[in-house]
């Protein structure tokens, strides 16, 4: 397989573990399906991460261009995923007053338990 079409299909199972995994943007609540769905590497493949459940999450195209643009730090992705996941993972106070706030946002807008 050439290296472009194992890139490729690598994005497409990162895509769909994290669409599975999660159903809906992390960060607005928003259901996401195949078509809606942009899977986000909290440290990217450039800096050294990889296509684990840890390192992605699931967000919804206002929401990806927002992380981009520097509205939410990887810190405070992290710290979604672990208080939505439980993940093992200590990563300090930065960004866990965002995330906090973010899922309760989202809690008290549907009512009922998100994950």
């Amino acid at each position: 397989m050439k290296r472009a079409a194992r890139l490729r299909k690598s994005r497409e199972n990162f895509k769909y573990t994290l669409l599975a995994r999660d159903g809906r943007c992390m960060i607005c609540g928003r259901y996401l399906d195949e078509r809606t769905v942009n899977p986000h590497h909290i440290t990217t493949k450039g800096a050294g991460g990889d296509d684990n459940l840890e390192n992605g999450i699931s967000l919804c195209h206002q929401h990806h261009v927002d992380t981009h643009n520097g509205h939410y730090s990887p810190a405070t992705l992290r710290w979604i995923l672990k208080l939505v996941y439980g993940y093992d993972w200590e990563p300090g106070d930065e960004g866990r007053e965002q995330a906090e706030q973010i899922w309760r946002d989202i809690h008290c807008a549907t009512q009922v338990p998100l994950w």
